[in-house]
């Protein structure tokens, strides 16, 4: 009879670690959801590439590391096209369903249809490329570590009104370039400057009938949402035989507009520099490795990079993804160095310490422009 009691005890022994051996093996360890909003597709989703890459290396760094509050980062990637209604379906998705709490967000346009979800729920919402003036002020859980576009304006309309007081304007026809076109048409009207008019809407190739109302003038600022508009306008304005002063937006920061015979001379307000330091040079060395090329554009490949280790410090320093403590975290960030250099955040959740760039095309790269 003992040896049976003995045999059972055994046996149900052995059933136990099977069965706790088998439950440990399963249980998955658990995660920290962040939800991300980008241009995967469409005519900006050279962005969405630079961000998810960037989203991506950060986060296999913290992970590798011991992930956050010994949890591992896992990012929800959904598609926002760098339109309103994308970026809307996509925040209903991640924060209703997918129950996230933090939402990484790429475009201006996103952020101002995301932003109401985000302030009802409650929910993080940090931008790193969103420039639209008017996201300074869409309430206390957005955040950005990108520049507005009423520095832009201010900066561009203090520079072009040294050598010209008329000048053309072209402007795509989306939430984007109408935040910079209208901020930078108040400034320059306000220094004393005339500004004509032309527009064209999204997917339009042929600018020639808004360039031919232009020529005459002295100057135009090309004001596109992407790069392939951009390229456009400048060819087109070559052909022509366009040969006065061009001023642009964010797109001359890109290589691939800087080799363009018909970029060179022209100034551009965009992304301030990133400075060297040896956190730069780790990052982008980590980026060329994992996607055999350096970013097109350097400023939202390092905001992005920055963005998600800025988030990982806040839910550490909170011990949970509370999204008050992480807010307030936020606004209290004076001080952070990273790969865009050192800075903080504003009573408005913006970017404090580091200002857009001034810069000139020649001989198929930028470098930092000052009025003579």
């Amino acid at each position: 009879m003992h040896k049976n009691m003995l045999r059972l005890i055994l046996s149900v022994l052995l059933l136990l670690t099977i069965f706790i051996g088998c439950t440990k093996s399963d249980v998955k360890p658990e995660t920290i959801k962040i939800g991300f909003i980008g241009p995967l597709t469409g005519d900006v989703s050279f962005l969405g590439d630079i961000d998810k890459s960037a989203t991506e290396i950060a986060v296999e760094e913290i992970n590798a590391n011991g992930g956050v509050l010994d949890k591992r980062l896992r990012i929800i990637y959904e598609d926002g096209k760098c339109t309103g209604s994308g970026g809307l379906s996509a925040a209903n998705k991640l924060v209703n369903i997918d129950d996230v709490k933090i939402l990484l967000v790429s475009c201006g346009q996103e952020v101002l249809t995301v932003s109401p979800v985000a302030e009802n729920k409650e929910v993080i919402l940090f931008a790193t490329y969103a420039t639209h003036p008017d996201i300074s002020k869409l309430g206390d859980f957005v955040f950005r570590n990108s520049y507005s576009d009423a520095d832009i304006a201010e900066i561009a309309s203090n520079t072009i009104i040294q050598k010209y007081k008329r000048i053309g304007l072209i402007s795509e026809q989306t939430d984007y370039t109408k935040g910079l076109a209208d901020a930078f048409k108040a400034k320059f009207e306000e220094v004393g400057g005339e500004i004509v008019e032309e527009s064209f809407a999204s997917g339009t190739t042929d600018f020639r009938g808004q360039l031919l109302k232009l020529k005459d003038l002295d100057a135009i600022f090309i004001n596109p949402s992407g790069l392939a508009q951009g390229e456009l306008i400048l060819k087109q304005l070559g052909e022509l035989g366009y040969a006065k002063s061009l001023y642009g937006n964010y797109f001359g920061g890109s290589n691939q507009i800087q080799q363009l015979s018909e970029s060179q001379g022209m100034i551009f307000f965009s992304d301030p520099s990133v400075a060297e330091n040896l956190k730069k040079q780790a990052y982008f060395d980590k980026y060329e490795a994992k996607t055999g090329k350096l970013p097109d554009l350097t400023f939202p490949a390092a905001a992005r990079y920055d963005a998600v280790h800025i988030l990982a410090d806040a839910i550490t320093f909170c011990k949970e993804v509370n999204s008050e403590c992480v807010r307030d975290y936020l606004y209290d960030l004076k001080k952070y160095s990273g790969v865009l250099g050192t800075y903080g955040f504003d009573e408005n959740g913006d970017l404090s310490g580091i200002a857009p760039s001034v810069s000139i095309i020649e001989d198929e790269t930028a470098s930092p422009y000052s009025v003579q």
